[in-house]
């Protein structure tokens, strides 16, 4: 079985400083809040740019937190449509 792939692996990596911890204001579908607390049309956030105030304790929880909101961003923006768009009015 372990002579066909695919194969996936991640690690171990070393983090110096690439932390961003509270990153920008978000919502509950990661588009980014302005000033007012409005979300900006198409501009989504993930990773620690997108961690809303979130403070994460660990590199582990960082990874975890990327790969998630990553993909949920990436779903938010395929599903994105000039009549679903956050508008700034």
């Amino acid at each position: 079985a372990l002579l066909r792939g695919p194969y996936y692996a991640l690690g171990p990596a070393k983090n110096y400083i690439n932390f961003t911890d509270g990153g920008l204001a978000i919502n509950e579908h990661l588009e980014v809040l302005d000033a007012r607390g409005a979300p900006i049309p198409r501009l989504l956030a993930a990773g620690s740019a997108g961690q809303g105030g979130l403070l994460l304790k660990g590199h582990g929880h960082h990874l975890g937190w990327a790969f998630t909101s990553g993909r949920l961003a990436g779903k938010y923006a395929a599903e994105l449509t000039p009549k679903s768009l956050s508008t700034n009015a």
